[in-house]
């Protein structure tokens, strides 16, 4: 048997690129965040239990719920000064069109790259459309005068999550 180490220092990401941006399905408007993000991503896999005519325990995959969370420092500029919200480059219209009578499925984009010391495919690359159905909470922060706002939803689709030898454009 042979080991093979992994999770080594010099595989580690050293620099990040990368940006969050929503999307209407429906349309060509599109809202990219600039400001400092943080994306926590969850996989769960179902399994379904059940034991064959040997009674011998069978796992079988029965399907996923992948989750995130984003948290997104607030600027002034993200939000309309009227209501309800017309300006596609605020949040406030983004949440308004999850609100009825609109009900619009809005998606996010995230896409980030990483670069590390490896000798090759030295890039780690992630895209994932997300649907976010909860906007909140929003942190103000008292000490700093800074606020957040936290969102969270499903991950429709994975693009991709891999290890290249260049870096993209």
């Amino acid at each position: 048997m042979s080991f093979v180490d992994t999770n080594e220092a010099v595989n580690r990401g050293k620099t990040f690129r990368g940006f969050v941006q929503f999307e209407d399905p429906g349309s060509a408007d599109t809202l990219r965040f600039k400001e400092r993000q943080v994306l926590q991503i969850g996989y769960s896999f179902t399994r379904e239990t059940h034991y064959n005519d040997e009674g011998i325990k069978n796992i079988d995959w029965a399907g996923y719920n992948h989750d995130f969370n984003l948290t997104i420092k607030l600027t002034a500029d993200m939000f309309d000064t009227v209501d309800p919200p017309t300006d596609t480059t605020t949040i406030s219209y983004w949440i308004d069109q999850n609100m009825p009578p609109n009900n619009n499925p809005i998606q996010i984009v995230f896409i980030a790259t990483a670069t590390t010391d490896a000798a090759s495919n030295r890039f780690i690359r992630q895209k994932f459309t997300l649907v976010p159905h909860t906007f909140g909470p929003i942190t103000w922060n008292r000490a700093s005068g800074t606020n957040e706002i936290t969102i969270r939803g499903e991950i429709i689709s994975i693009d991709f999550i891999q290890r290249t030898a260049t870096a993209p454009t």
